[in-house]
Formats: C-alpha cells, structure tokens, sequence
C-alpha cells in the first residue's frame, strides 16, 4: 500500500471522488465534522509540522476530520510524513505547478 489513501482500488468510492465540476461532497456527514483538512507548512526546520499532523491524526481518528491533506510539500518531506503517519493517512498533495520540480520530484514518490 502506498501513502495516500485509496490508491490501491482507483474504483473505490467513485462517487465521491471530486473532480473539477464536483468538488468533495460528504455523503451523510455530521455538520459537525471537518470533510478534510488541507494543511501547509511554510518552513520546513521548523519540525513543528510533524507533531501538528499527529495531533490531526488524533482528530481523524476520533471522528471529528474525515480526511488530511497536504498542500505544496515537497516529495521529501512528503515521504517523511507518511512514513510517521502511515499508509492512508494523508489523502492528498496538492502543489501549485510554476516548473517541472514538483513532477519530476513527486512523481518519483508513490503515493
């Protein structure tokens, strides 16, 4: 099993899987629940970040978030988080795309 959640079965849970016209939609979720939360860290010495995703991963596990998601982590510290979170955890990366660096690097990466 990869990092991210789902990879293994690419027909698990069709019907939720977003897409450009449909973004993530919970089905029979609590209003109190978060669907998923998108984290970014800005300094990656600041070590900071691990403990702030297991303390999300608490959250996760007890009900309150559905899902955690990265968002412009480099494959690196991307691979380093998944190792400590294990596989499934983080649902997504999201990287905004001004080079070739995030393909060449993340797709080095399974996820």
């Amino acid at each position: 099993m990869g990092c991210l959640a789902g990879e293994d079965d690419p027909d698990e849970d069709e019907a939720r899987r977003p897409t450009p016209s449909k973004p993530f939609l919970p089905i029979n979720a609590p209003s109190h629940v978060i669907t998923r939360s998108q984290f970014h860290w800005q300094e990656y010495s600041d070590k900071g970040y691990l403990t702030v995703l297991s303390h999300l991963n608490e959250l996760r596990k007890e009900g309150h978030i559905r899902a955690i998601g990265l968002c412009n982590f480099d494959t690196i510290h991307t691979d380093g988080i998944c190792t400590q979170l294990g596989p499934g955890v983080i649902v997504s990366n999201q990287v905004q795309v001004r080079s070739r660096f995030p393909f060449v690097s993340l797709s080095r990466l399974t996820l």
